[in-house]
């Protein structure tokens, strides 16, 4: 069902714990609204990650029955999720645990007048991967009454299916697409359809209209009066796009729109907002109202196939699924109506690490994945004793918010600037090429001082093995800027501090441009340019061919007041207004058009300096800046900020608890 499902192991002997956060009161006006009056749509994490499953809400209750887990391409018993739960969607936070019925994978489950229908589905008759796979497609159907705990048997389907959805229409259960698998024998493709009247006194399956299809791995939603079937695979192999749309009043199939994205193991459902469907790499979009065309709509943070749209009040919830890196866990809101200019969502988790991390921890992104290596033990801002340092080294998964050990860094090192991505010929494998990435400099002790460096760390993704290349910068340098670019990545500012020089020259203010050509993999040219003047601790971001330069400090940590651009066609600088607040190691992002500015510290009214916990937003076409947030849901200082899938990501791990970390999601306007 996924690939890499190494990925997706969870940090032993560490329980998860899930928090879900309100949006803090909302204090101050702008011109476009209240900033900071925003809502919370943080959903718990499912309590483990599953896809090809059932789910279905009835009441103020989501429910989740069945469903494959574990490794990817492998099916057994030990392989399907054996629970079958609900989630209280009033409170956002309780699962609880339900007779789950038979062990089921590839099962449709749908609310009826109070009840949860299950439909067919596949299980495994061999109890291990080990054992040669045996699997058999269901004929069993069975409700589920909430208010007794208790399931019954329906009228079994015609025959066993799986890989088949089913939606309700009215009083009636429509089942189409899947086939029949039993043990060894060939797999029997279904080319028919039933229904079911659910209120009948004496339910029975019928046969509706031939569909003239067949396809299994595919999603039914019911919308208006007739029955959508999107997307699946063909009996070739080929990922379908196509949509059957049957007439309840009819009984008569037609042709409708194919979906824009590929429908394997899509998901989709009808509200009274319009048909939706999302397809495997996570766009989502809305049937017109007409019929005639799917338009986009919007983009899962997390691309997932075989989860499942499920309604809630005030739009769908995704839920489940896998993707690259696992299964999900993360259940994302979804609106279903048009969203204002000022309307933003925020989500947030606290969970527990692995890392012992507090602070200033190099930060690459991989697809959905964080490294997270190195870093800072301590709270304080400036304990820098040798064991204060760090070597370790994590990955993160954003859909699963599990964290997995990585190689340990070559050195205990913080305040690394990372570039990215790399991609490097060769490798051990030989001609292959290797995805790598690199952080460059930052803040460490030598074994007598602690001190900024000038050497490279790069990790090889495929290979799991860091390497160090020593005197890569031209002079040691630390919190810096980089903007990687097609040409490769530039480098500004930044500071160059070693305390075993003269008192008056331990501080040094590199202001010479530098570039990285990331197709050689770390040659650095210095270019004959220069900043406008010593800047360290601040941030950047470039749109298009202009970067914009925010905060930090100049020499003799007096606080940067204005703010730079850098054209890269005229290699030039100029300057834009500067944020109302000055900000002293701000996380600056772009996302599409709009520069985003959060996190770091500000100049207090009562002197010093104090966490800025706003979050601003500057459009360099009208050349203004509008606080977006007041407050972000998360602790400002050494907040950490990404841009991934046109959201906002927040990662801190300053937490007096030890090993928790909390990350938020901004469902940006």
């Amino acid at each position: 069902m996924t690939r890499h499902s190494h990925w997706i192991a969870p940090v032993a002997a560490v329980l998860l714990v899930v928090l879900g956060t309100r949006a803090p009161p909302a204090s101050g006006d702008d011109a476009c609204g209240r900033a900071g009056d925003f809502p919370s749509v943080t959903w718990p994490l499912a309590p483990e990650g599953r896809a090809s499953f059932g789910a279905a809400r009835s009441g103020h209750w989501l429910y989740v029955l069945g469903g494959h887990t574990g490794r990817p391409h492998t099916h057994s018993r030990e392989n399907i999720a054996s629970s079958f739960l609900r989630l209280n969607l009033l409170d956002r936070a309780t699962w609880e645990t339900l007779p789950a019925g038979p062990l089921v994978q590839g099962t449709a489950l749908v609310a009826h007048a109070g009840r949860l229908i299950r439909v067919g589905g596949m299980h495994p008759r061999n109890a291990t991967a080990d054992e040669d796979a045996d699997l058999v497609s269901l004929a069993s159907v069975g409700a589920y009454e909430p208010a007794k705990r208790k399931w019954s048997e329906l009228p079994p389907l015609p025959c066993g299916l799986s890989s088949h959805d089913a939606v309700v229409h009215g009083d009636r259960v429509f089942v189409a697409g899947g086939w029949t698998l039993n043990g060894s024998e060939d797999p029997k493709w279904s080319a028919r359809s039933f229904a079911m009247d659910l209120a009948s006194e004496n339910p029975a399956w019928k046969e509706i209209a031939a569909p003239g299809f067949t396809r299994r791995a595919l999603v039914l939603a019911a919308h208006g009066d007739s029955i959508y079937v999107i997307g699946g695979l063909d009996e070739d192999g080929a990922i379908s796009r196509r949509v059957d749309v049957y007439s309840v009043a009819d009984d008569a199939w037609s042709r409708g729109p194919d979906l824009p994205g590929p429908g394997f193991g899509a998901s989709a459902f009808g509200t009274k907002d319009g048909l939706f469907a999302a397809d495997m790499k996570g766009s989502v979009y809305r049937l017109a109202d007409d019929g005639s065309v799917w338009k986009p709509w919007r983009r899962l943070a997390i691309p997932r196939f075989f989860g499942r749209l499920v309604p809630v009040d005030d739009g769908l919830l995704a839920v489940g699924g896998a993707g690259w890196g696992g299964h999900r866990r993360l259940i994302e809101s979804v609106p279903t109506q048009a969203r204002s200019p000022n309307d933003v969502h925020v989500s947030s988790w606290t969970i527990p690490t692995p890392a012992r991390a507090k602070n200033r921890q190099g930060m690459s992104r991989f697809g959905s994945n964080l490294l997270l290596y190195g870093g800072n033990r301590s709270l304080g801002q400036h304990d820098f004793e040798k064991d204060d340092f760090l070597s370790e080294a994590f990955w993160l998964q954003l859909g699963t918010l599990r964290f997995r050990p990585a190689p340990a860094m070559p050195v205990s090192r913080q305040s690394m600037v990372a570039l990215d991505r790399l991609r490097v010929e060769g490798g051990h494998g030989g001609g292959a090429s290797q995805t790598t990435l690199m952080a460059l400099g930052g803040f460490g002790h030598d074994g007598e001082v602690a001190r900024t460096w000038r050497d490279a760390l790069i990790y090889n993704v495929q290979e799991r093995t860091w390497t160090r290349q020593g005197n890569v910068l031209p002079e040691g340098r630390s919190q810096f800027v980089t903007i990687e670019r097609k040409d490769g990545t530039w480098l500004f500012g930044g500071v160059n501090y070693d305390p075993r020089r003269e008192k008056k020259d331990r501080f040094r203010y590199p202001r010479g441009v530098l570039r990285v050509d990331t197709e050689k993999g770390v040659a650095v040219k210095a270019l004959e340019l220069e900043t406008p003047g010593p800047r360290r601790a601040f941030g950047g971001a470039a749109i298009g061919d202009v970067a914009y330069f925010v905060g930090g400090m100049g020499e003799s940590f007096s606080v940067a007041e204005d703010a730079w651009t850098f054209d890269f066609k005229t290699k030039t600088f100029g300057t834009i207004p500067a944020p109302a607040r000055p900000r002293i190691s701000p996380q600056v992002v772009a996302v599409k058009s709009s520069l985003y500015v959060c996190a770091g510290s500000s100049p207090s009214k009562k002197g010093g300096f104090e966490p800025n916990p706003t979050l601003e937003v500057f459009d360099p076409e009208a050349r203004t800046w509008r606080v977006l947030l007041d407050s972000v849901p998360i602790v400002p200082r050494h907040l950490r900020m990404f841009a991934y899938r046109d959201r906002l990501w927040l990662y801190s791990a300053h937490h007096k608890k030890p090993h928790m970390v909390t990350l938020a999601v901004i469902d940006l306007p």
